[in-house]
């Protein structure tokens, strides 16, 4: 029986509003997943995905925030909100320990003990609260039914990285899993980035990288990745469910994030011009098919 598209499109616009990591795509609803970046009047296949760790693959920020907490409490310095402890994660541990350390405590003898704190303190509660975005392992299973290789790039200390991956994905979902490590500067600097993908055989053409959004601003300043949407993700999960095949093609309108009130209110975004634009490109990357 042909299901109707308006009952369709009625149950796609809502999902298309929530993080694409919160559905359950792919492998979980037998979707066969290509990811494809165009370029110009050319596209790339993504074959290499690679992952930020905490604020992507999981909510980690309540454990890291009571263990910093636990030390300022032991040396009688102040606290802090967990919001405000979002505001200090992304650098790596050293940094975040750093962060909330008072002035007066940071010479660097001070902070390496602080440190050691904190990296005891957490190492045995890093699995309190901290817990997986919903959708998250399904994603990683859909990418590598798929044929797309999965890595985890974080600013965590090396050995953290791997005992939290195996504690809450298991083996095997993640070709390589790196962390901080000694000599190797810590994100946004490209240079670990760099470094796994050599260690993957990614070509960096056909490789992605997804993080949260400081981390984000940070890398594309210095390597100019391409962007990712997941609308498509909905149209393919509501397809899926309704046995309808589908072929996702699309074109970028914004870069959807915290700028896309400015670009589409502010700025009086032209839906106009952009449907000539996208029609453009579609057919390019049609012609390249």
């Amino acid at each position: 029986m042909r299901r109707n598209f308006s009952d369709l499109w009625k149950r796609i616009k809502p999902l298309s509003r929530r993080s694409a990591t919160a559905l359950p795509i792919g492998g979980a609803l037998g979707i066969k997943i290509k990811l494809f970046v165009l370029r110009g009047s050319s596209f790339s296949v993504i074959k290499t995905v690679l992952f930020d760790l905490d604020g992507t693959l999981l909510n980690t920020i309540d454990d890291l925030a009571d263990a910093g907490n636990w030390v300022c409490e032991q040396h009688g310095w102040p606290t802090f909100t967990v919001e405000q402890f979002k505001h200090m994660v992304g650098n790596g541990i050293p940094k975040l320990v750093e962060r909330f350390s008072p002035a007066d405590a940071r010479t660097p003898e001070q902070l390496a003990a602080t440190l050691a704190e904190f990296t005891a303190r957490y190492d045995a509660h890093k699995e309190d609260k901290t817990a997986p975005y919903q959708g998250i392992a399904a994603l990683i299973d859909a990418l590598n039914a798929a044929g797309v290789q999965c890595a985890v790039f974080s600013n965590k200390a090396d050995p953290l990285c791997g005992k939290i991956i195996e504690h809450y994905f298991g083996a095997g979902r993640f070709v390589l899993v790196r962390g901080s490590r000694p000599g190797v500067p810590t994100k946004p600097d490209p240079t670990g980035v760099y470094s796994l993908m050599q260690d993957l055989h990614a070509d960096p053409a056909s490789t992605l990288f997804v993080g949260d959004s400081e981390t984000k601003a940070a890398i594309e300043a210095k390597c100019a990745p391409d962007c990712v949407e997941m609308e498509g993700a909905a149209v393919s999960q509501v397809a899926a469910r309704n046995g309808v095949p589908c072929v996702i093609l699309r074109a970028m309108s914004d870069n959807a994030d915290e700028s896309g009130y400015e670009v589409l209110v502010v700025k009086k975004f032209s839906i106009g011009e952009y449907i000539k634009t996208a029609t453009a490109i579609v057919a390019n990357m049609i012609e390249a098919l």
